[in-house]
């Protein structure tokens, strides 16, 4: 092992979480076979883990020799793609992992590029593209699976806004994907109490509270209704990831005052973008 890589905490979260059990056969694995498969990073400065944080960790508590294989790729967000489309590769994945990670790359995708013209080596305009179709068929499903996905996932960063916790909950499959979207709009102070909840009473306590709901909440939305929710998703995790990403800008270009200047910046545009959408429903 000659090369020393680094762990970097964005890219290590867009990896599932594994069980205990799933950790535990992986330790004795590695520790009755060794590590037969390199721990991937990125070939750039501080080399940073794209696949095998736990088998590092692992490999380093228990004294155990691994290769690292280095990859180039252009930029961060071509990083964050390779990682996520690593992971879905995956079989041991549950199906709201495969659901929230395919939900990321694809919006991860559509925000590289805008769905806008493009320039190719030529300099001449190229068409959008469109991933949802280039996802659906890498991974044999149909387009209206991905951008459900997209949905989902959508969904989730809005909760994880208002609360981690059960955001965590739902990436643990301990809450149905189906009652995400309506978590994401109700009060803290609600969100607060199930957050209180475990196992089967958290599962009992969610589908109380959707059920609570007023009816004329939980009618049918209109396709315009649908559009907005949609893009204020959209806009909202673009704000998420950007506050995440300034940490990671701060990291490699300290500014503390500009640091902390434009965090302000971003919290007061998540809150603004809270006021607009409360403000179309009433």
């Amino acid at each position: 092992m000659s090369v020393t890589c680094t762990r970097d905490s964005e890219f290590a979260a867009l990896c599932p979480k594994q069980t205990d059990e799933e950790l535990s056969m992986l330790r004795a694995s590695l520790k009755r076979e060794g590590c037969r498969d390199p721990i991937t990073c990125w070939d750039r400065p501080g080399r940073p883990i794209l696949d095998g944080y736990t088998r590092q960790a692992i490999c380093k508590e228990e004294n155990i020799g691994y290769d690292v294989r280095l990859i180039k790729l252009p930029d961060r967000p071509a990083a964050i793609c390779w990682i996520l489309a690593n992971q879905l590769a995956r079989r041991n994945l549950t199906d709201i992992q495969r659901t929230l990670l395919l939900g990321r790359l694809y919006n991860e995708q559509k925000s590289e590029n805008h769905e806008n013209l493009r320039k190719n080596a030529e300099g001449q305009n190229v068409p959008p593209v469109n991933h949802a179709a280039v996802l659906a068929e890498q991974f044999g499903v149909d387009q209206k699976t991905v951008k459900r996905a997209a949905e989902t996932q959508n969904a989730v960063d809005a909760l994880a806004e208002k609360s981690p916790t059960l955001a965590n909950a739902v990436e643990a499959g301990e809450i149905p994907a189906t009652h995400v979207a309506n978590l994401a709009e109700q009060p803290k102070a609600a969100l607060a109490k199930l957050e209180k909840q475990e196992g089967p009473e958290l599962r009992q306590a969610v589908r109380a509270a959707v059920a609570e709901k007023p009816k004329a909440q939980r009618a049918p939305k209109s396709g315009a209704e649908k559009a907005n929710s949609r893009v204020f998703g959209e806009v909202e995790a673009a704000l998420g990831r950007a506050l995440n990403r300034t940490d990671e800008l701060n990291r490699n270009f300290p500014n503390g005052n500009l640091h902390r200047r434009l965090l302000s910046e971003i919290k007061a545009a998540m809150g603004t973008l809270t006021e607009w959408r409360k403000a179309i429903r009433k």
